[in-house]
């Protein structure tokens, strides 16, 4: 279980009886945005980094780092970087926006495996606790264009969900000033399931939903899952847990199958 601040990991038994407390050296304030703990006890670690500017001529960044079981860094930091970042003029002074469309840099890590991949890209990465690369993998994936009427639509959409209740934050999210990416994402998040396979969520392009890419441990392709109606937690062998928030927040669990 993790804690903050600083971040520091309380390990409980399966009882849930307190065993120690783990807190990653150099000490970090902010909470991990992502990683996992290996089976070897190692944790992944990752933070966001935000640029010192706010004119759009800099990029956040995802600083990664494997820690050992006593907190000790054991690997990185790998800086992975991300969408541009910036203020609109005359919007919100505290208000930072990141380009429209910009892809991010997303990990996982579960067995003993490190997942890390940019959502620019159609590939994985694995690695194990030392960042070796174990393995890559690749699809064809065509590149979608962002069209001005993806954005104008984009607008009008927002707008309309807003109604009522749109307000100074909103009026910065359409404005012209704020930049927008020549091409969507390809990717929007990576797991690792709890039998090693690897699934892909693909980046959902307007008024259509891909779902996701499963690749089995030795990189070659397993099966396509249509979109789920809800943020995924975990992929089993036979199963997929997700959260759903239909008046009340909801996990629930979806017998999977594997094409034979």
């Amino acid at each position: 279980m993790g804690d903050y601040p600083p971040w520091r990991y309380k390990i409980f038994t399966a009882n849930g009886e307190f065993v120690r407390q783990v807190s990653p050296k150099p000490e970090d304030p902010n909470p991990s945005r992502g990683g996992g703990v290996l089976d070897n006890g190692f944790t992944v670690n990752a933070s966001f980094s935000w640029p010192y500017t706010r004119d759009f001529s800099e990029r956040e960044s995802l600083i990664m780092e494997v820690h050992d079981p006593d907190g000790n860094r054991a690997g990185g930091p790998l800086v992975l970087p991300g969408s541009r970042m910036g203020s609109i003029r005359g919007g919100p002074p505290t208000h930072v926006h990141r380009t429209l469309w910009g892809a991010n840099p997303e990990i996982d890590a579960l067995g003993s495996t490190i997942a890390v991949a940019h959502g620019s890209r159609p590939e994985v990465k694995l690695v194990d606790h030392d960042l070796s690369l174990q393995l890559v993998i690749r699809w064809n994936e065509p590149t979608r264009s962002v069209r001005r009427a993806d954005v104008r639509n984009w607008r009008d959409n927002l707008r309309e969900r807003r109604g009522e209740n749109w307000s100074e934050y909103d009026e910065a999210r359409v404005s012209p000033q704020r930049p927008v990416a020549d091409n969507f994402p390809v990717i929007s998040d990576v797991r690792i399931g709890r039998d090693g396979r690897i699934w892909v969520n693909r980046y959902n392009l307007p008024d259509e939903r891909r779902g996701w890419l499963g690749f089995s441990t030795d990189g070659s392709f397993a099966c396509h899952l249509t979109e789920t109606p809800g943020y995924v937690w975990e992929f089993g062998s036979d199963y997929v847990l997700w959260e759903s928030d239909e008046g009340s927040l909801t996990v629930r669990k979806h017998e999977l199958k594997l094409p034979l």
